[in-house]
């Protein structure tokens, strides 16, 4: 709150009785809260020069100045005054090597508008001798690097590495600058060497861990971690007091990071046989929410109970109560943390999720909202309500959330949000952009199969079923042969939906034909065979070869289970099916064919049970499914009746068209009229 900051500065002006203009630290705190207004830089920028005339070799002043300077676009006054504080501050001239940082990460502060206060800034003053040289140094670094002289300031690095290989901010900086420069072997060779040169520096194992990870090379960034483990076992007198905590803790943190969830806890339990009583409440709380991952509801609440930070204890329950479809006790939980801690993001995005379990659609819109606000980096928040836009036909309000920007933080777009994206771009008419870069997440086949199928889910939702496929056959002729099935199978998929299941198996047939044989023209073709009943024979061949290609394809179970289906095989089609929702829990052919499944073989209360964990948790914005539960419902209570009414309504919100509107008239003539 700058500007309440700022009344408190004057109002204790106003009642001091010793002179202002002496109390230095009071004045250039007014500067620093007027450079984080985003508006008042003119204003720092004057006061800022008052302490020069007072105080002219005060270093922070000078920095302070510099970044005034950037932020109304005077850069080369700016390059000059950093010149002056590097000058002050380590006695060397570094001539034109004109460093753009008010210290360290301010120029990009700066120049990317992310305002960060100036306190490391003021602790950078406390540095002496060859740190405080390496610290000016990673400042010339930064410069150049930002004005695109890459080699220029890779001579910067390594004439400054030479002399201290082990300084952070140089180090953090150097490794940046190679990576840009796509010289990862440079750039790993650098944090090996000063891991070497200070193997219990922990900040810099974290580095070499975290390229690893971003390369990729998660092998090798764990072998690293347990051979740093097993040399202290062999030596640990040689290692500082609380080493092996801190490794095993690293270690866990690491495989937390890669989903690895029982890993994880173990090495964490070897952090708790260490420490005790005396570990870090943050590794608790990671560590039960490892065990809420893997539904060890218990294990997690007992460590609620034992906390020593109050607001995890509501985080813990709340988790807890989410998993186990309790969404009234999850509410309330998480809207005690959320008093404690309004602007979590987690905190907000399970509120919002508690809420859609709830059929409160309204409130979960506004815990998304105050998620993205909080934390614009927690995609799961922003992707979660532009789907819950998208499905609701509020288009426009799905764009403001794609495009939105954090004024606190800069956020790299998710593969995931850049595709809703697509889907967005159709259904306002603009043309789409299919050339989403790939990423280690996500390889570059997978991510083609996305984006067509968000193209697909725009188009459909746009003009429907027919013209979707008709679009899609018009861009499937000038597509590369190569990409062609990835359009023919969402072509086959649109002919099944329209209840064309011969003119999908001929586009199948067209596919082998044409020599373009592969999992997808299988997939494409067996399911087109057994939904129109036809050579379930070959069906099953090409299903069974994708399996043996692609065990984790949803839509491949799918197939199998509704093969299995046609052949009265129950059990067959409950496991194909099951195991289809396990991989896609939203995916609504195959919750409507275990349905079925379940209605053959009379259990009505399973089937119950088991879509409205679809509806209230893993597809709240499919009408489809929305409108099938309150089909099914009894209706032997008020309560009952209530709830068939909420669904009704929650199924027109998502576009359940005018079966759902006969419903809703005929459970409440009043409120149908209205709806």
């Amino acid at each position: 709150n700058y500007d309440l900051a700022l009344e408190t500065l004057d109002r204790l002006e106003a009642e001091r009785s010793d002179p202002h203009e002496e109390d230095i630290e009071s004045r250039r705190l007014e500067v620093r809260v007027l450079l984080n207004t985003r508006r008042r830089d003119d204003e720092a920028l004057e006061r800022v020069e008052d302490i020069l005339d007072d105080f002219p070799d005060h270093e922070r002043a000078l920095k302070l100045k510099t970044v005034a300077l950037l932020r109304i676009g005077e850069i080369d006054e700016a390059y000059e005054m950093i010149r002056a504080a590097a000058k002050l501050a380590t006695g060397k001239d570094l001539e034109a090597e004109r460093a753009d940082d008010e210290v360290g990460e301010e120029v990009e502060v700066a120049q990317t508008g992310e305002v960060q206060a100036a306190d490391e800034f003021d602790a950078q003053l406390d540095l002496e001798g060859r740190e405080r040289d390496s610290y000016w140094c990673a400042v010339r670094v930064t410069f150049k690097r930002e004005s695109d002289e890459f080699e220029e300031a890779a001579r910067i690095a390594e004439a400054c590495l030479a002399d201290d290989p082990t300084s952070t901010a140089l180090l953090n900086e150097a490794v940046r600058l190679f990576s840009d420069l796509g010289r990862h072997d440079r750039a790993l060779e650098l944090l090996v060497e000063a891991k070497r040169a200070m193997p219990y520096d922990r900040d810099i194992r974290k580095g070499l861990v975290a390229y690893f990870s971003a390369l990729g090379r998660f092998d090798e960034a764990e072998a690293m971690l347990r051979q740093d483990l097993e040399a202290v076992a062999e030596n640990p007198q040689d290692a500082p007091p609380l080493h092996e905590a801190t490794l095993w803790a690293d270690l866990g943190g690491f495989l937390l990071d890669q989903e690895r969830f029982e890993d994880g806890i173990e090495a964490l339990d070897e952090v708790r046989r260490i420490l005790g009583q005396q570990i870090a409440p943050d590794l608790l709380f990671r560590q039960a929410d490892a065990m809420i991952r893997i539904g060890r509801y218990d294990d997690a609440l007992e460590i609620a109970d034992t906390t020593s930070i109050e607001v995890h204890k509501p985080m813990l329950r709340g988790r807890v109560a989410f998993e186990r479809g309790d969404y009234a006790t999850a509410a309330e939980e998480l809207d005690q943390a959320a008093l404690i801690w309004p602007d979590n993001a987690r905190v907000r995005y399970y509120l919002a999720r508690a809420a859609e379990g709830l059929g409160d659609f309204d409130r979960a819109i506004a815990e998304y909202r105050q998620a993205v606000r909080a934390d614009s980096a927690l995609s799961a928040a922003r992707e979660r309500l532009i789907k819950l836009h998208l499905a609701e036909n509020r288009v426009r309000q799905a764009g403001t959330i794609i495009q939105f920007v954090s004024p606190r933080q800069q956020a790299k777009p998710s593969t995931a949000l850049r595709v809703l994206e697509i889907e967005y771009q159709v259904r306002v008419g603009e043309e789409p952009n299919l050339g989403i870069p790939p990423s280690l997440d996500l390889p570059l086949d997978e991510l083609r199969i996305q984006a067509i199928d968000a193209l697909a889910r725009g188009l459909q939702r746009m003009s429907g079923e027919a013209a979707a496929e008709s679009v899609l056959a018009a861009l499937q002729a000038q597509t590369p042969p190569a990409q062609q099935n990835i359009l023919m199978r969402r072509r086959v998929d649109l002919l099944l939906d329209l209840g064309n299941p011969e003119a999908a198996v001929a586009l199948g047939r067209e596919a082998l034909e044409k020599r373009r044989v592969n999992w997808l023209a299988d997939l494409a073709l067996g399911r087109a065979l057994v939904r129109a009943n036809q050579d379930l024979e070959e069906a099953e061949q090409r299903l069974q070869r994708v399996v043996a290609a692609r065990p984790d394809e949803p839509e491949v179970h799918t197939g199998l289970g509704e093969l299995a289906m046609a052949r009265d095989d129950l059990a067959g089609a409950a496991r194909h099916l099951d195991r289809a929702l396990e991989l896609d829990p939203g995916d609504w052919q195959a919750m409507r064919a275990r349905l079925e499944v379940f209605d053959k073989a009379g259990e009505s209360e399973e089937a119950l049970a088991l879509l409205r964990h679809f509806v209230r948790r893993d597809a709240p914005y499919d009408a489809r499914g929305a409108l099938e539960l309150a089909r099914r419902l009894p209706d032997d209570s008020e309560t009952q009746h209530e709830e068939r009414i909420q669904l009704t309504r929650q199924a027109l919100r998502f576009g359940a068209g005018e079966d759902a509107a006969e419903l809703l008239r005929s459970l409440a003539p009043g409120p149908a009229e209205a709806a």
